[in-house]
């Protein structure tokens, strides 16, 4: 975009920026959630599995799925 049009250029990125601050405070919130999760449940474990599974399904539109595993 840039020169020729630098407002719409600006515009997109600062909708970028937007979007990468909404996914910091959502995968902040995921692992206070997976912490407390695995607190609780004594078993990070599976708190991690069943976190990765669920981001799976949410990005399984896209064309590369999530893989992962954990290790015990």
């Amino acid at each position: 975009m840039l020169p020729a049009r630098p407002m719409d250029a600006k515009q997109a990125l600062e909708g970028a920026l937007d979007r990468a601050d909404q996914a910091l405070l959502e995968g902040r919130d995921a692992i206070k959630d997976m912490r407390i999760s695995a607190v609780t449940n004594h078993d990070l474990a599976q708190s991690l599995t069943t976190l990765m599974s669920d981001l799976d399904q949410e990005l399984a539109t896209y064309k590369d799925p999530v893989t992962f595993r954990v290790l015990e």
